[in-house]
């Protein structure tokens, strides 16, 4: 059999800082969590939205697909899109991150304030719309990730 891959393009994955206080220290919901416990005031670019993807649901599904092994994998090979349920704004998503906080009485944050992106200048140009649509991953596989909140919810849990 010749070599058949699978690609799955995804959009803003994210991973969270363990209780043991691992490594994972980057990433958008680390630092909107960090941010809140430094500052009052929080701006949050509002015109960009796409897929919030919890890595440990994107592990999952990935793992689920390869488990159905060669044959299956080299018959639907090809370039899919996989990524959280639905799309928000970077906003929408730091104020679900804000209320979902199981220490939210560490936070010093009053305002969360919607921005543009032309408030936040950097080298990269961004597409203020980059949500995916996994409809040919979900008609191929069967699967589908949860939709962003509901992830986003399962995540926070684990810091409990």
């Amino acid at each position: 059999m010749d070599d058949a891959c699978l690609i799955f393009r995804t959009a803003w994955v994210y991973t969270l800082r363990t209780s043991a206080g691992s490594l994972r220290q980057s990433g958008f919901v680390n630092k909107v969590l960090d941010w809140a416990r430094q500052q009052e005031t929080l701006r949050v670019v509002s015109d960009q939205v796409a897929n919030p993807t919890w890595a440990r649901m994107l592990a999952e599904i990935t793992a689920q697909v390869l488990a159905r092994g060669e044959e299956y994998i080299h018959e639907r090979a090809g370039l899919y899109h996989l990524a959280g349920g639905g799309f928000a704004s970077r906003f929408e998503w730091a104020r679900l991150i804000l209320e979902l906080d199981p220490n939210r009485h560490e936070q010093m944050v009053k305002e969360l304030l919607p921005a543009p992106t032309s408030d936040f200048p950097t080298p990269a140009r961004r597409p203020l719309f980059s949500a995916l649509n996994c409809d040919k991953f979900a008609a191929t596989f069967g699967l589908r990730l949860s939709a962003w909140e509901a992830a986003l919810r399962m995540a926070m849990d684990v810091l409990k």
